[in-house]
């Protein structure tokens, strides 16, 4: 299964709730199954550095099916993928914030989150995981009583407004509630399923 853009620009969401709730600015990217890019957003006040270094983390995520973290663990010397950081033109990172996302245990995606220190890109990165494979469980549910449905990114925008007024309004103090774009992302997930 391919990873939707409407459901990356809600993972986006998450991702910068989750970064403001901190009060880190963060560099966000999203990259497909092969590492390529799907969604990038740069926070003001955010590192400059922190750019490329998110875009890698989803790709290196994405490509080794693993999260960065352990990727450097394995790449230490001795280890099965030492000196892996020297392929793909230097974008492996060896340090945490890049988290591959997958469905029924196939990568689909990746998330890579840079600007602060890796324990608080991980802390902005784990929720967002955790969020999509909450996205998944709903959907499967949903297919239930959506069966054959389709929603096009206009009635997406429009539950997205709906669940605004339910669940809380997004502004910059309150990207919006996890649970409603968990929702949203779920009868996304349903609907191309």
């Amino acid at each position: 299964m391919k990873l939707p853009y409407q459901v990356v620009k809600i993972l986006g969401r998450i991702a910068e709730a989750e970064a403001l709730a901190i009060n880190v600015p963060m560099v966000i990217a999203f990259s497909d199954e092969n590492g390529h890019p799907l969604f990038f957003g740069c926070m003001d006040r955010a590192l400059p550095a922190s750019r490329e270094i998110a875009v890698s983390k989803a790709y290196t995520a994405s490509v080794l099916r693993m999260d960065t973290k352990t990727v450097g663990v394995l790449a230490q010397p001795g280890e099965a993928l030492y000196g892996i950081q020297n392929s793909h033109d230097g974008k492996i990172i060896l340090f945490g914030g890049g988290m591959p996302l997958t469905i029924g245990g196939d990568v689909v995606g990746g998330i890579g989150v840079s600007g602060g220190t890796v324990e608080e890109d991980e802390t902005v990165a784990k929720p967002v995981t955790a969020a999509f494979d909450e996205m998944v469980k709903n959907a499967n549910l949903l297919r239930k009583i959506l069966p054959g449905k389709s929603v096009s990114p206009r009635s997406v925008d429009k539950l997205l407004n709906l669940l605004n007024k339910k669940l809380g309004e997004f502004d910059e103090e309150n990207v919006g509630s996890h649970d409603a774009l968990i929702l949203a992302g779920a009868v996304i997930f349903a609907s191309v399923g």
